[in-house]
C-alpha cells in the first residue's frame, strides 16, 4: 500500500442506538502533502469477529489544503447484520489527476 501523505487519525465507530441513527464512523483526515487536493474519498469498511465485512460507506471532501486537517462524520440510520468487531478507514485521492490539485495564484500546482 502506498503512503500518499493523506492519514486517517482519531478513528473511531460508536453505536448510538437512537433514532435514525444507529452508528457512527468518524475521524481527522490531516493532509501532509504540500499541495492542495479538490478531491479527497474517506472509504470506511466495518468488520465483525471473523473479518467479514458488514458495512460499508464512502464520504468525499473537496477542497483540502496542504496541511489541513478535517474532521468528518458517516453515519448509519439502522443496525448491521452482525456485531461490529472492527473498522478500516482509509483516505484515498487520485494523484494523476491534474484537475484534482488545487489552483494556486490562477495556475494548477505542479505535481
Amino acid at each position: 500500500k502506498m503512503e500518499i501523505g493523506i492519514e486517517i487519525r482519531n478513528q473511531k465507530f460508536d453505536i448510538l442506538n437512537q433514532e435514525n441513527l444507529w452508528g457512527k464512523a468518524s475521524g481527522t483526515v490531516k493532509n501532509s502533502t504540500p499541495f492542495g487536493f479538490n478531491k479527497v474519498n474517506v472509504n470506511i469498511i466495518i468488520f465483525d469477529r471473523n473479518s467479514k465485512p458488514i458495512g460499508a460507506a464512502e464520504t468525499e471532501m473537496n477542497t483540502l489544503t496542504a496541511g489541513e486537517y478535517r474532521a468528518f462524520s458517516v453515519i448509519w440510520p439502522v443496525a448491521f447484520l452482525g456485531e461490529v468487531a472492527t473498522t478500516e478507514m482509509q483516505a484515498e485521492t487520485n494523484l494523476f489527476l491534474g484537475e484534482n490539485y488545487i489552483e494556486k495564484y490562477g495556475e494548477p500546482a505542479e505535481p
